[in-house]
């Protein structure tokens, strides 16, 4: 699975949390990128990717050779996550770029495909079974892109995590226990997974300059092993050298990583030395 070149790479969402991560690891692969957010800038163009008229007219103007679709509706509460008005706007932006462009596609999809299962270990095969309205809205809108005929990618990705995200169970946590505060958890088991944001994308910008395409494919990135927020509770006692008090039991969750073995794209690092990093951060 030799690199192809792509001469003009479009990238949705460049603005967002992990658009601007990927924004600066594919320009280092020397790529003609063309960036979209919601407001025009001086580096990239506005468009409404709701808009069917907007999304024609931005593909006829640059005419890419590949999109990379970053941009979503994100959740930030679990109320959200069930906000089937806000998640069904995730298959309006596929929807709208499938019609106005025939070029292959790389959809960041999620690990909410997935679902609640008595396997930990997740192959690609075994999505179908998504809970909240958000995973719903992104196995949808993978189905669209397999049911297109193109070629295409949807990477699964867990929770991401940075500095630049001022919320979430992983930044909190890491703050609260800097700053010697005793941090709030959920208070009942959630399937949850995560990755600092630059470590995907890095492999992300990797996948697409590296794919060749043969048709529609699903792959996972993540890291190796297994995930729960227990696991990242006992992680977290290990660097901080504290004990945590929190009785509630997690499902573990691991990512099936042969696909992207395939492509010697699996992260060198770690879930702890991502935190050792946000750490030191703060």
């Amino acid at each position: 699975m030799g690199p192809t070149l792509k001469k003009k790479v479009l990238l949705t969402g460049a603005n967002g949390f992990l658009g601007k991560c990927l924004a600066s690891e594919l320009i280092k692969y020397g790529i003609d990128l063309i960036k979209t957010t919601r407001q025009e800038s001086l580096d990239s163009s506005a468009c409404n990717l709701a808009s069917e008229y907007e999304v024609a007219t931005l593909i006829n103007k640059f005419c890419p050779d590949l999109v990379v679709h970053c941009a979503a509706f994100v959740p930030k509460t679990i109320k959200e996550y069930e906000g089937e008005r806000l998640s069904f706007r995730n298959k309006i932006m596929l929807k709208n770029i499938l019609n106005a462009t025939k070029v292959p596609i790389i959809y960041i999809s999620s690990m909410t495909v997935y679902g609640l299962s008595k396997k930990i270990i997740r192959h690609e095969l075994d999505a179908g079974v998504p809970e909240s309205s958000y995973g719903i809205s992104k196995y949808e809108s993978e189905l669209l892109l397999k049911e297109d005929g193109r070629d295409a990618l949807s990477i699964r990705i867990p929770g991401l995590f940075g500095q630049d995200r001022g919320d979430g169970i992983v930044v909190n946590t890491i703050r609260s226990l800097c700053n010697n505060e005793q941090p709030n958890f959920p208070k009942s088991p959630i399937l949850w997974a995560t990755m600092d944001v630059e470590d995907a994308a890095k492999i992300i910008a990797k996948l697409s300059i590296k794919i060749n395409f043969n048709g529609y494919m699903p792959i996972n990135v993540g890291y190796s092993g297994v995930y729960s927020i227990n696991k990242f509770l006992s992680i977290c006692e290990g660097i901080f050298k504290k004990t945590i008090e929190y009785k509630v039991v997690h499902p573990e969750f691991e990512f099936d990583l042969t696909l992207l073995r395939g492509f010697n794209a699996v992260s060198t690092n770690n879930l702890k030395t991502a935190l050792i990093k946000l750490k030191e951060k703060y």
